[in-house]
């Protein structure tokens, strides 16, 4: 028999219960966040030519999670107001590992490989016609923030995206959320609730 999992070991089939969802999302950003997508494989890595090794920081990617031989569980979702028209996004991703250690290596490994992105530019999401500044994570203790800001024709916008990822138990997580003017407190409170459906 294998030794019992820790009191605050998330089991792969209880991935879900961390995903925070439309209402309490919607009522966090007072919004009503009408589009939703689930995905149950990270996005493959954007190829940005010679700053491809920043594609994690555009959005958390299969190099971010470890190759699926790593997670046991995966689940992404996307919130908007309506897919074509929107004025936010809500984005959660969840993987979880077969131990606390995996998952806080493979935490460690998603930051060694985006080196010199910080201000470097690239596209957004294939399709828009917007551009990136990325930033360099702030990472302490198992949690990394960092801010995306909006480019239009060369100069900063109002639009923001912020990042919440974080390693707790064997899980690693992350919030992102999209708007005019800085949600970095939004994603965190919703890394916070994620966080909250981990066993202790």
């Amino acid at each position: 028999r294998s030794p019992p999992e820790p009191a605050d070991f998330l089991a792969p089939n209880k991935i879900k219960s961390l995903i925070v969802g439309v209402p309490e999302a919607s009522k966090i950003l007072g919004a009503n966040l009408g589009d939703s997508t689930t995905v149950l494989y990270p996005p493959a890595p954007r190829d940005f030519g010679d700053k491809s090794h920043c594609s994690p920081l555009e959005g958390p990617d299969a190099n971010s999670f470890g190759q699926n031989i790593d997670y046991t569980a995966y689940r992404g979702t996307d919130y908007r107001e309506a897919k074509d028209n929107y004025q936010h996004i809500v984005d959660q991703q969840v993987a979880t590992y077969p131990d606390t250690d995996t998952a806080a290596r493979i935490f460690h490994d998603a930051f060694n490989g985006p080196n010199g992105c910080d201000g470097a530019q690239v596209p957004g999401e294939t399709g828009s016609n917007v551009q990136f500044q990325l930033q360099a994570p702030n990472i302490t203790d198992g949690r990394a923030q960092w801010v995306l800001t909006g480019i239009s024709n060369g100069q900063p916008d109002a639009w923001r995206c912020a990042f919440n990822f974080r390693t707790q138990s064997n899980v690693l997580f992350v919030a992102k959320v999209c708007q005019n003017g800085d949600p970095t407190e939004i994603a965190s409170q919703i890394a916070d609730q994620m966080a909250g459906a981990i066993p202790k």
